[in-house]
C-alpha cells in the first residue's frame, strides 16, 4: 500500500498544479521517506515497469 501511495504521490508531484499543491505533496513524500521502511519503498518504487515520470539534470 505504502507503494501506490508513493507512486501516486510521485506521479502528482509532477503534475500539480500550483505550488501549494506540491508542497503538500512534497510533506507527505518526506514522512514516507522518515519511516522505518524507507528504503524497502524506495526500491520497489525503482523496479516498477509502469512509466514514472523522471527528470535528469
Amino acid at each position: 500500500m505504502e507503494v501506490d501511495q508513493a507512486q501516486k504521490l510521485i506521479e502528482g508531484l509532477y503534475s500539480a498544479s500550483g505550488p501549494g499543491i506540491a508542497k503538500e505533496i512534497q510533506e507527505q513524500l518526506l514522512a514516507i521517506q522518515r519511516q522505518p521502511q524507507a528504503w524497502q519503498i524506495a526500491s520497489q518504487l525503482l523496479s516498477i515497469e509502469e512509466h514514472i515520470p523522471r527528470r535528469t539534470y
